[in-house]
């Protein structure tokens, strides 16, 4: 809108025949009023004299033109609008600023905004234009469509200062969410794996592996299953002594409050062998001792590497159910633990969290809410 008006202000064709055209005036006197009188330009005087028609004159001193063209003297004519309307023959065609040319400081500083006004409502009634009581004069001739907006530093950094609290409210959720996520894909996959490598094993073999039908559990049994893993080698006890004694120093029971050499109650489950796999993960093997009639087959199922190496968070037990040979969760149906192990405030066990497999593979919220 404003520059459709200022547009307008600027189309002039030439300047009205009644203006003052010496090379002398820089600027026209007051438009008449219709029937008026008639302007005349007085050098002696430097000044527009209106003569009217009883033929009495009226002198119209608007400028100090000495005062104007020498405050003026080292400004651009077109960046002035006293010379906006200037001819050198009476009635030619004027030279008229580009858009985006201000008002002289000076100008104003002499003349007042009063006069300027005048002349602005004479060009606004001649070219029908609107304007409203807000719009300023200095806006609307210093208007320029080169100039940019743009943000203030203050805005910038309050901004940014915003942003970054929404951050560090939000990630750490975020975070919390992706790493819940990712355990549990990785224990519904270490279940799948499982169940698949001890099944081939059963078709291969026509036996159900249970303590009663493998004796020497660890060359009859877990030698042989480590082949239906990706990658799988198998490796004693005695062999890997350091991978045992690593486990029962840094791995933690559920709710993370003792290590599971601190009673020595689950110790007893995981010195029986291991299954190292190609995608990380490892296979703690246990051949009856703790549970008489079955096998135990404890995943880290992110590698002993990565942490929090506990049970009930990375650290889950499956057992081989004797009669039929398929890898339940501990927890669940037939299983030899509870789910009352998997919590928080029972006594201070080591073996805390044995039952929570089950819970962990049905329940989607089990990984966001983790001790």
């Amino acid at each position: 809108m404003l520059r459709t008006k200022i547009a307008s202000l600027f189309s002039l064709p030439s300047c009205p025949l009644n203006f003052c055209s010496s090379d002398n005036d820089p600027l026209p006197c007051p438009p008449p009023r219709e029937g008026a009188c008639s302007r005349k330009f007085n050098q002696q005087s430097n000044a527009c004299h209106c003569e009217r028609q009883n033929g009495a004159s009226q002198s119209h001193n608007l400028y100090n033109i000495n005062e104007i063209t020498t405050s003026n003297a080292s400004h651009s004519p077109r960046n002035d609008i006293e010379n906006s309307c200037k001819t050198h023959v009476p009635g030619a065609a004027a030279t008229l600023p580009h858009r985006g040319e201000g008002i002289s400081k000076k100008l104003l500083k002499h003349r007042g905004q009063s006069d300027v006004r005048k002349i602005l409502k004479q060009v606004q009634d001649d070219r029908n234009i609107s304007l409203k009581p807000t719009d300023s004069l200095i806006n609307l001739f210093s208007y320029s469509p080169r100039k940019r907006c743009a943000f203030t530093l203050a805005e910038v950094l309050i901004t940014l200062g915003i942003i970054g609290m929404v951050a560090a409210m939000t990630m750490p959720v975020i975070i919390q969410n992706v790493r819940a996520k990712v355990l549990q894909t990785q224990l519904k996959k270490a279940y799948s794996v499982i169940s698949q490598a001890t099944q081939q094993f059963i078709n291969d073999e026509q036996q159900i592996p249970n303590p009663q039908n493998y004796t020497e559990p660890q060359t009859q049994f877990f030698k042989p299953l480590a082949k239906y893993f990706n990658g799988g080698v198998f490796c004693s006890n005695t062999e890997c002594s350091d991978l045992f004694d690593k486990i029962i120093s840094t791995y933690k029971n559920y709710p993370k409050n003792t290590l599971f050499s601190g009673t020595g109650v689950i110790e007893n489950c995981l010195d029986d062998g291991f299954i190292t796999t190609n995608d990380s993960m490892l296979i703690v093997l246990d051949r009856g001792t703790c549970k008489s009639d079955r096998f135990l087959l404890t995943v880290d199922i992110n590698g002993i590497n990565k942490p929090p190496n506990a049970l009930g968070h990375d650290f889950f037990v499956f057992e081989i159910e004797p009669e039929n040979g398929s890898v339940i969760p501990s927890g669940g149906n037939n299983s030899a633990y509870s789910d009352e192990t998997c919590r928080t405030n029972g006594p201070l066990f080591d073996n805390e969290g044995v039952g929570c497999t089950a819970k962990a593979l049905l329940d989607n919220d089990y990984f966001k809410h983790l001790p």
